[in-house]
């Protein structure tokens, strides 16, 4: 269902509309065009990095047009070990099913736009420059009003540094941790690394918005 779709034409742009429209989910694809804008408006960005971003940006929330009752056996089919943390929010699935389908529907092979794709959501530590702009530029695309200041302030820092914008984020997440319905092992990873990475060096300020 979700991994035998034929495409008409050779746009990625268009495939993925089209693919977003069959499961009745243009408002993911609106959403999508916002993140890519978000990619779009970094400065001093190599050509090769810049293109992987706005592909993985394209791609990145493939996975919602999975429904939550079949996301588990999804991911499971498709080699995923989902954990018990997980099992608490099946939404935090949707970026591990985001990376099976930009694979095997969308013929994605670069590991590069692959890793980005599904970490968009929880980071992981170490993260790669694409790792990073990709899910900055997601985090900066929300429009609730329930996040107007955490993501002003994420801007306001971005204006300073990407890690830096990165690291305010991972830290008002890792202050709620025992509020939220799950805490991922991969934010906590990240979470440490900038901390450590703070700790060793000034952040890195050669991106800017």
């Amino acid at each position: 269902m979700y991994t035998d779709y034929k495409f008409e034409n050779n746009s990625l742009m268009e495939n993925i509309k089209s693919y977003y429209e069959k499961f009745d989910m243009s408002s993911v694809y609106d959403h999508t065009l916002d993140v890519v804008q978000q990619v779009d408006m970094i400065k001093n960005l190599e050509d090769d990095i810049r293109a992987k971003c706005v592909t993985a940006a394209l791609l990145h929330d493939l996975g919602r047009v999975v429904a939550k009752n079949d996301i588990v056996n999804f991911c499971t089919r498709n080699g995923k070990i989902v954990s018990s943390n997980e099992l608490n929010y099946l939404g935090i699935l949707h970026q591990f099913a985001s990376r099976i389908i930009a694979h095997q529907v969308f013929k994605i092979e670069d590991l590069d736009i692959l890793e980005s794709i599904e970490c968009h959501t929880t980071l992981k530590k170490n993260p790669s420059i694409i790792d990073k702009i990709v899910f900055l530029s997601d985090k900066l695309s929300w429009k609730e009003k329930e996040h107007i200041d955490l993501i002003q302030e994420m801007k306001n820092r971005y204006e300073h540094s990407l890690d830096e914008a990165i690291f305010y984020y991972l830290e008002s997440v890792h202050k709620q941790r025992d509020e939220l319905a799950c805490y991922h092992e991969w934010t906590d990873d990240a979470y440490n690394y900038f901390k450590e990475e703070i700790m060793q060096c000034p952040f890195d300020t050669s991106i800017t918005p």
